[in-house]
């Protein structure tokens, strides 16, 4: 290769639009925990840093920066319900219990595993009711005994079990003081020294009281030991039990130690209040703090006191007897009934319904992620919500002027424009279903090209509704053959202006083409579809979600699979069925997921279908034969197999994943393709040193030619764009990282016409 040569290839960069070298920040094949950290249920300190479980997660505050670092199963924890956390000084190890009797060991910032306890065969109850660690050993208290963990050795030491009349007696709390180990269980107080060589045998164990169910533990001051039954709290003393307080028309939630005060969480069911009493050894009520429900505290060396709070958060108790939350940003909650995702922004609704169809109930109202910053809206910090509206079940923008709207259940349709103006839009538009003063359902959403508004409504016989683009509202009378009011879900729209949404009563599909005139209801057509051929041949009557592909196709999951409706023009003349597909999976032919009920369905930018099931999500190739991909929580940071919703940001590539136990993203190969592939993107750049993960060429044409070649022209690597996005491993053809320099990308679309040429640094 001559020098002329060399100069003609980078001399013709000149001529092309350059890659953008500074755009995306996330490499493909990148997770991200999406959690709530807002209900704190056990709180610890090693002397600076505060550590926290969440209902969903853990994290630590650094108090002297206000910094928090969150983890998750992305971050090396292997479960994601939470259940009790301690800390030991001796090993610097923290130790957290999950609700499924799993054990993390967190040091150095890394998490190691005990499973034992999760792995035994037992027919009882195995669950993490408390963990008490000290010297080195972490207490586990649990509905099989005690199991003493060996911190240093990481592995079990040994198992304390008790037992009365032939039953095994369930450990609530373990602690020790100066000279003894004490455990409040559900049968009786029990006592013995530290020193008993015999530990194990549960005869050698001193009952102090038998009449009771203790449920809670706590040391103050190193010295001074408290529990607590129902309603009482006792101090324990060497000649038995010593009433310290009574806590009439409250329950309980947690006994804390500090230097010289007793934190007593108290819950009033009758008002949905709470408290946390300081009581002195004395046994004394110095004040109270205001709180909604303790589920720990602590005291910092320099006397701060710190409060878990398992509806509010962490919380830094003030001078005035009430605390400041602090709380890692995130949603306002695991749950996520509908997602809605583009270019780097997703909204969140947070309600749900039941099996049978009934609310929740939820106030968790809807949450936004942009820019990296969280926003929540929801009735304790959002006026417009405080009237009862709950239940959130969707959420859409418009693409024409950025619009949010949201639907409830049963409170109508929240309204957020750009500006911040917002409104819930009830009376005068949607039907009243009866009820409550609420009764405005607004169960799915959808806008159509020409910014109409549609709605399902339930409980209504016009249980379809629009808002044109005059601000007009129409309801369309649903007169088919089965419920006269199904409960309607799963709003979309296909590439012929047709309505589609299925009853969540298992009533199947329906479809009602307007004419493209919501004013006028005499050419309006409507079918339903269901099991029957020609009649809709679905795999099952019960459908739990809908979605169009890319090539205008609609994909129905059900609780036996997946039906395809390829002409969906034709549907309502009962000229076109839904197509039970056959496929091969290994040896193994059989119709699309028939024993999986599909839960979710969405299409990225490739085409391909993202599937979530009662079993984790599965990836497959645009005509579905081919599984490319499969997650579960076994091989990935998904915190749950049971899939709720799925929304996939076409820009981006990342595929947002709602769970029953939380949200999680993952940085997919494909993005939609552009039209003219002028703002091309490539991460990273420069290519660190010792970086083994994919190279992302981004915003190209759809299906592009990507060639990457070194500075002479020689070929290193070739791809086709998976939709609109390359992606390259780094290796050569031959498997090898290529030599540090510069190399050249050379974009075409499918008509071979260069839209692209730029550098990419390599360094070794």
């Amino acid at each position: 290769m001559t020098a002329l040569r060399s100069l003609f290839f980078l001399s013709i960069i000149a001529l092309f639009p350059v890659l953008n070298v500074a755009a995306q920040q996330t490499p493909i094949g990148y997770w991200r925990a999406m959690l709530p950290y807002n209900r704190v249920l056990g709180i610890a300190t090693d002397g600076h840093l505060i550590y926290a479980i969440s209902e969903k997660g853990f994290f630590s505050l650094d108090p002297s920066s206000g910094s928090f670092e969150t983890y998750s199963k992305v971050e090396g924890m292997h479960e994601t319900n939470t259940a009790a956390l301690a800390y030991d000084k001796t090993t610097g190890t923290c130790v957290i219990g999950y609700q499924n009797s799993n054990i993390d060991l967190f040091k150095d910032n890394s998490f190691y595993v005990i499973p034992d306890l999760k792995n035994k065969s037992f027919s009882g109850n195995k669950a993490i009711n408390d963990i008490y660690a000290a010297n080195g050993i972490a207490y586990v208290s649990t509905g099989l005994g005690i199991v003493a963990i060996d911190l240093k050795k990481q592995e079990v030491k040994e198992t304390y079990v008790f037992s009365k009349n032939g039953q095994t007696i369930s450990i609530n709390s373990f602690m020790s003081d100066a000279t003894n180990f004490y455990a409040a269980t559900a049968s009786g107080l029990y006592k013995t020294s530290q020193n008993n060589p015999n530990i194990q045998a549960f005869a050698t164990w001193q009952s102090i009281d038998t009449n009771r169910n203790f449920t809670k533990l706590a040391l103050v001051g190193g010295n001074t030991l408290y529990t607590t039954s129902a309603d009482t709290i006792f101090q324990i003393t060497p000649s038995g039990l010593s009433v310290a307080t009574v806590c009439l028309g409250a329950t309980i939630t947690d006994l804390s130690g500090g230097d010289t005060t007793l934190y007593i969480g108290e819950f009033f069911p009758a008002t949905g209040a709470g408290k946390m009493i300081h009581l002195s050894t004395s046994d004394t009520r110095i004040d109270s703090t205001q709180v909604a429900y303790t589920s720990g505290a602590i005291e910092t060396q320099g006397g701060q006191v710190y409060v878990a709070d398992a509806y509010q958060g962490l919380g830094k108790r003030n001078s005035n007897t009430s605390i400041s939350l602090l709380n890692p940003a995130g949603p306002n909650s695991p749950g996520c009934a509908g997602l809605w995702a583009n270019n780097g922004e997703l909204w969140i609704a947070h309600g749900g319904i039941r099996e049978n169809f009934t609310q929740l109930k939820s106030a968790d109202g809807i949450s936004n992620f942009k820019d990296g910053k969280w926003t929540t809206y929801q009735p304790y910090n959002y006026p417009l919500f405080q009237d009862s509206v709950v239940d959130f079940l969707s959420v859409i923008k418009d693409p024409r002027d950025g619009t949010l709207y949201a639907g409830t259940y049963n409170s109508g349709i929240f309204e957020l424009k750009e500006n911040g103006d917002a409104k819930m839009i009830k009376q005068g538009a949607l039907e009243f279903s009866g009820g409550d003063v609420n009764g405005y359902p607004a169960t799915s959403l959808a806008i159509d090209n020409d910014g109409n508004l549609y709605a399902t409504q339930i409980q209504i016989p016009d249980e379809l509704a629009v808002r044109n683009s005059t601000g007009d509202w129409y309801h369309y009378p649903i007169s088919l053959y089965g419920r006269i009011f199904r409960q309607g879900l799963g709003l979309l729209i296909d590439d012929y202006n047709q309505k589609w949404y299925y009853s969540a009563q298992g009533d199947g599909v329906i479809v009602y083409d307007d004419g493209g005139t919501p004013s006028n209801p005499n050419d309006d057509r409507q079918t339903q579809l269901n099991t029957s051929v020609g009649q809709g041949n679905l795999p099952n009557m019960r459908v739990r979600c809908l979605a169009k592909d890319r090539d205008g196709a609609i994909w129905i999951g059900t609780d036996a699979g997946i039906g395809i409706v390829n002409c969906p023009a034709l549907v309502i003349d009962q000229k076109c069925d839904a197509e039970q597909r056959v496929v091969q999976y290994d040896n193994f032919a059989g119709l699309l997921f028939s024993t999986e009920s599909v839960r979710a369905i969405a299409v990225d930018g490739a085409n391909r279908k993202w599937v979530g099931t009662l079993n984790g999500v599965w990836l497959l190739s645009p005509d579905a034969l081919t599984i490319l991909n499969r997650f579960t929580v076994d091989n990935s940071p998904l915190p749950s197999n049971v899939i709720n919703s799925i929304t996939v940001d076409g820009v981006t590539g990342d595929v947002y994943i709602g769970t029953q136990d939380g949200i999680v993203s993952y940085r997919a190969a494909a993005t939609v393709g552009s039209d003219k592939g002028s703002n091309v993107q490539v991460f990273p750049n420069p290519v660190p040193t010792g970086y083994s993960g994919q190279i992302a060429i981004r915003g190209l044409t759809t299906d592009a030619d990507v060639r990457i070649t070194d500075i002479t022209g020689k070929l290193v690597y070739r791809a086709k764009a998976t939709g609109g996005q390359a992606a390259w491993n780094g290796l050569d053809y031959t498997g090898t990282r290529p030599s540090s320099g510069v190399y050249l990308i050379f974009v075409s679309d499918k008509m071979g016409t260069q839209t692209a040429v730029g550098k990419l640094l390599f360094k070794h």
